[in-house]
């Protein structure tokens, strides 16, 4: 499908890492070609574990390395900033303008946010209360944690990917944007009915006739596998978990499974690139990228 007008997208984003929102920016880069507009990536951490489509071009910013006391972090963002619009003016001079940049994840944030620049907005992937633990603290690493956040995100032009990742950055991180929306993430339905379509590749006996499925990173302050397990220990199902993914809390997680018991009824399957034949065939899912 081509659109009237043609556009130029930059998407900006931490790394490539097999994570959802990584995935997503992949599919949000993919919807973009589909609708006639040319595609960039530039990645801060040179990680690409997804299949590209050939026609975006992916550049890797060589960040400058944190090497000061962190009192003086921003002198190496400051840095990292130059780096990051040399590779922009080389981008625009070989693939022409570049008429927006969406910019995803707090270390590429972090440099864009010190460029005065209407054509950037952030994208906001999860509530960032939760995933900076300013929830959690004690009331003084609270303060700082709303205090960095603020001096990323304030006055600066903020989509959310769900009302409560919009509201959460509002209400508990007390940032004040200069304009703020939220826009759902895209799904490709075809082509998620074409991988749920393919063969369930599990090991014999992995599965019983029945299951409930997780699938999500290993994160458990945002994505509380910890209450998942607990919950189903306290539910007596007569059916298996099956929890996919990665990520640095996989031994937390089996260390909860061990003490609730569970080895036998609770399974960790790993990452798998195609999660979608276990999700269809599940009795109930929690699908948590």
């Amino acid at each position: 499908m081509q659109t009237k007008e043609n556009f130029h997208i930059l998407l900006a984003i931490d790394s490539l890492i097999d994570r959802g929102s990584e995935k997503v920016t992949i599919d949000l880069g993919e919807a973009f070609l589909e609708l006639g507009h040319k595609v960039s990536i530039i990645i801060y951490e040179d990680i690409v574990e997804f299949n590209v489509d050939a026609r975006i071009k992916v550049y890797k910013l060589n960040p400058t390395k944190h090497k000061y006391p962190r009192i003086f972090s921003r002198l190496t963002d400051i840095e990292n900033v130059h780096l990051f619009k040399k590779i922009l003016n080389s981008i625009e001079k070989k693939n022409g303008h570049v008429n927006l940049i969406l910019s995803a994840l707090p270390r590429m944030d972090r440099i864009l946010s010190l460029i005065k620049d209407n054509r950037i907005y952030h994208v906001m992937h999860s509530p960032l209360s939760i995933q900076s633990g300013i929830q959690d603290n004690i009331w003084h690493k609270k303060i700082s944690r709303i205090w960095h956040m603020k001096r990323i995100y304030d006055n600066r032009q903020i989509i959310a990917i769900s009302d409560g990742v919009k509201d959460d950055l509002i209400k508990h991180v007390k940032v004040r944007p200069s304009f703020i929306t939220a826009i759902y993430n895209p799904f490709h339905f075809d082509k998620l009915k074409k991988l749920a379509a393919q063969s369930l590749k599990a090991k014999i006996g992995l599965l019983s006739k029945s299951y409930i499925i997780h699938v999500g990173t290993f994160t458990l302050r945002v994505k509380r596998q910890d209450l998942l397990i607990k919950a189903f220990a306290l539910s007596k199902l007569k059916c298996k978990l099956v929890i996919l993914g990665k990520g640095k809390d996989e031994k937390e997680i089996r260390e909860l499974i061990k003490k609730y018991s569970l080895n036998k009824r609770v399974i960790i399957a790993g990452f798998h690139t195609n999660p979608y034949p276990w999700i269809k065939h599940a009795r109930l899912r929690n699908f948590s990228l």
